[in-house]
C-alpha cells in the first residue's frame, strides 16, 4: 500500500521535500486531526481539478441538502448588549 502511495505521489510530481512539508503539523491550527495539509484533503491527496474541490467543499455540500433536512440551528444573543447583532442574526436566520 505504501508503495502504491509512493507511485501516486511520484505521478503527481511531488518531491520528497514537498511531501514532508505537506505532512508537517501547523501549530497555528487549533483543531486536532486537522493540523496537517494532508488532513484537509480526501485520502491525504491534493485536489487536482476544480471539480474535485467542489465535490468536497463543505459550503457547496450544504447547499445540496434539502432545506427541510437541515438541522435546526438556534442563535441566542443578548439583545440588550448588542442591538446591531439582532438585525444581522435575523437576516442570517431567514
Amino acid at each position: 500500500m505504501a508503495e502504491d502511495e509512493g507511485k501516486r505521489l511520484k505521478a503527481l510530481g511531488f518531491f520528497k521535500k514537498v511531501e514532508v512539508l505537506r505532512r508537517r503539523a501547523d501549530p497555528a491550527v487549533g483543531v486536532p486531526g486537522f493540523r496537517r495539509l494532508v488532513d484537509r484533503t480526501p485520502a491525504g491527496q491534493p485536489f487536482l481539478t476544480t471539480a474535485d474541490t467542489a465535490a468536497h467543499d463543505p459550503f457547496m455540500l450544504v447547499m445540496r441538502v434539502p432545506r427541510d433536512r437541515l438541522p435546526i440551528m438556534r442563535i441566542d444573543i443578548d439583545t440588550r448588549a448588542m442591538p446591531p447583532v439582532v438585525d444581522a442574526s435575523q437576516a442570517f436566520a431567514s
